[in-house]
């Protein structure tokens, strides 16, 4: 099985007086087979200008319509490295090849019961 994607348009902004929604802000959330793990990439797009006379009213507008103008602004290609970038994510996530912390932080049970010395 392969991951599970889904797209959220979490913000539109538009001109008021022709209600032509210029830019979108988006999430891009990817979902592992098990749902045990999960990614996301938040992004910003311009639109390129709608025709007035054809463009759907901004009150008409769903989410729907905003993400076929995002996928079609983007192109197969953008969209399948966005894809790639989440499942290497991912991958990270089942199975780690780097880490943080500071190695002075890590206490073993002896000394964390023994007050800190060794």
């Amino acid at each position: 099985m392969s991951n599970t994607y889904t797209w959220n348009v979490v913000d539109c902004e538009h001109i008021i007086a022709t209600g032509m929604i210029t830019d979108l802000y988006y999430i891009i959330n990817a979902e592992d087979p098990d749902s045990t793990y999960t990614s996301s990439i938040y992004r910003s797009m311009r639109l390129d200008p709608a025709d007035l006379d054809t463009m759907i009213p901004y009150d008409s507008v769903t989410e729907a319509d905003t993400i076929t103008w995002l996928q079609a602004s983007l192109g197969e290609e953008r969209i399948a490295t966005t894809y790639q970038t989440l499942d290497n994510r991912l991958v990270e996530m089942k199975t780690p090849t780097t880490g943080s912390g500071k190695p002075w932080s890590i206490k073993t049970n002896e000394e964390e019961s023994d007050g800190g010395s060794v």
